[in-house]
């Protein structure tokens, strides 16, 4: 089934696939992916910098509770003096 065109306004079934689906390049998509992947991705990214440049460290780790301080103290020990080393359980 042929449907006039969109863009000409001719007959023809050059810019259609099955059932008046439009044929498009499937890049088009990747400006808007991108624009949305930095949307996304800046508040995490910028969390690092931030915290380094405030706290001093790239982590968001508060030691305002007893139990968060408890938790500091114990991954420092596990760790060997650096709590931010990721310990595993081996």
């Amino acid at each position: 089934m042929f449907f006039p065109c969109m863009f000409c306004g001719t007959i023809h079934y050059k810019h259609y696939l099955v059932s008046n689906f439009q044929i498009k390049m499937w890049f088009e998509i990747l400006p808007s992916a991108g624009i949305i992947f930095v949307a996304m991705a800046f508040p995490h990214a910028s969390a690092y910098v931030l915290n380094n440049l405030v706290v001093g460290n790239m982590y968001r780790r508060q030691l305002l509770t007893r139990e968060e301080r408890i938790g500091y103290l114990r991954d420092r020990r596990l760790a060997g003096g650096d709590p931010y080393k990721v310990v595993d359980l081996v």
